[in-house]
């Protein structure tokens, strides 16, 4: 068993039911959207996953589907009746197990992401620096405005429409006059190109208490994740977590791959005050 189904059965079987409260919008539309990314700098190989945003009145959530749908298992009472066998056979797969949310109107965002046994979030105000430009086009009948911004060391082209507007967009972009239908960096490394507008029914509810998770500032937040990165095994057995290696040759041999596979990580955040992140 390699490292990363390790640590994604550890996060998996660690995961409970959060209950929000701060934050209970009634979702008016949920977007969806294609995401096509490089995950490894040394690979031409490129991945695809559906990603949502659902957008309320006050705020957006941006979300991966296969994280919507782990949340949506886990708060299910049908997961108490699965064996350990079904409920892995149930949990989708994703690379983006977090959750971002805007506060529409604002430059406020919420990060959220589980790290071993700790749900975490922090804030953060982006001041996008859009620059507008004359060129159109139509996606899915809407007709769309071009507009650059450059964040976190990657170029961006995006495609937004008045027609929609509200200012938010997937991932933490936001700050157009209107929807965000494509965007992508300039090597197209990370294209998000949407694929479906729904109006939702009111029995959907975009929710989020503060106080089921430990607010950290960003920099913490990405030493806790370097720290991962580094060494995997260290913090699941800090954790309480006991690993069974048949010798110390294959656990340094474990860690070693996974610092390699870390090296070639191609992240859509490549810097932040000058650093790489991870």
């Amino acid at each position: 068993m390699n490292l990363k189904i390790i640590i994604s059965i550890f996060l998996i079987v660690i995961i409970h039911t959060v209950s929000y409260s701060q934050i209970n919008d009634t979702i008016d539309y949920k977007i969806t959207y294609e995401l096509e990314f490089k995950e490894l700098k040394n690979s031409e190989l490129k991945q695809k996953e559906k990603m949502f945003l659902f957008i309320s009145k006050n705020h957006s959530k941006f979300i991966s589907e296969g994280k919507y749908k782990i949340d949506s298992l886990m708060a299910s009472e049908n997961v108490k009746q699965l064996s350990f066998s079904e409920f892995m056979r149930n949990i989708p797969k994703t690379k983006f197990d977090f959750f971002v949310i805007n506060v529409l109107g604002s430059n406020k965002i919420l990060f959220h992401q589980k790290i071993l046994k700790d749900k975490f979030f922090y804030e953060e105000s982006i001041n996008h620096n859009w620059t507008n430009h004359k060129n159109t086009k139509q996606i899915l009948g809407y007709n769309c405005k071009k507009a650059t911004v450059s964040y976190q060391g990657r170029n961006y082209t995006a495609w937004y429409s008045n027609d929609i507007p509200v200012s938010t967009g997937p991932y933490k972009f936001y700050g157009l006059p209107g929807l965000i239908f494509e965007i992508y960096d300039s090597k197209k490394e990370y294209h998000f190109l949407i694929k479906g507008i729904e109006s939702l029914s009111n029995e959907h509810i975009l929710n989020f208490n503060p106080k089921n998770y430990i607010q950290v500032s960003k920099k913490d937040y990405e030493q806790t994740k370097e720290k991962l990165n580094e060494n995997p095994i260290k913090m699941l057995e800090q954790s309480g977590i006991s690993l069974d290696f048949s010798n110390e040759l294959q656990k340094k041999s474990l860690i070693d791959s996974h610092k390699e596979k870390m090296k070639n990580n191609n992240p859509i955040e490549l810097k932040d005050d000058g650093e790489k992140q991870m």
